[in-house]
Parts: structure tokens; C-alpha cells; sequence
């Protein structure tokens, strides 16, 4: 957290994959892409929230980095179903 008491990128990282690190591996790749899609909303809906009151662009760079990470982990994923 910032000195504002606001969440900072690293603190919605940090929540992203904790909250994915207790999915189960033996989930099948459609589970986990609901579960993982879940998780993503949920935090964008956070962040969305919180921006009201932040400067401009500061909630911008927050979800731009969440859908890149979205988007590595299934990325990674699809490559770890197809070995």
C-alpha cells in the first residue's frame, strides 16, 4: 500500500496470483479458465472502484497490467495442456 493507504500495482499482483496459486493443478484447462476469468473480474472491479479519487491514469495502468498478466497466464497454460 501507498502512503495514501491506496493499493499500489504490486500489491493487485501480489493478490492476482495468490489468489490463482490455490487453484488446483488437476484442474482441467475449462475450470481453470473460469476460475482464473473470475479472479481477473473481481480484481479489475477493485480497481475500478479504488481509481475514483487517484489521478488520472493511475487506474489505467493498474488494469492494463492485470490484462497482461491475464493474458501471460493463459498463454502459459494453453502451452503447459499441450506438453
Amino acid at each position: 500500500m501507498n502512503e495514501g493507504g491506496k493499493l499500489t500495482r504490486l500489491d493487485y499482483l501480489v493478490r492476482f496470483y495468490s489468489a490463482l496459486a490455490v487453484v488446483p493443478d488437476y484442474y482441467g484447462y475449462s475450470d481453470w479458465l473460469e476460475i482464473e476469468t473470475v479472479i481477473y473480474n473481481d480484481l479489475v472491479e477493485d480497481v475500478k472502484g479504488e481509481a475514483i479519487g487517484r489521478p488520472e491514469g493511475v487506474g489505467k495502468a493498474v488494469l492494463d497490467m492485470l490484462k497482461e498478466e491475464h493474458n501471460r497466464v493463459i498463454k502459459v497454460r494453453v502451452e503447459r495442456a499441450k506438453k
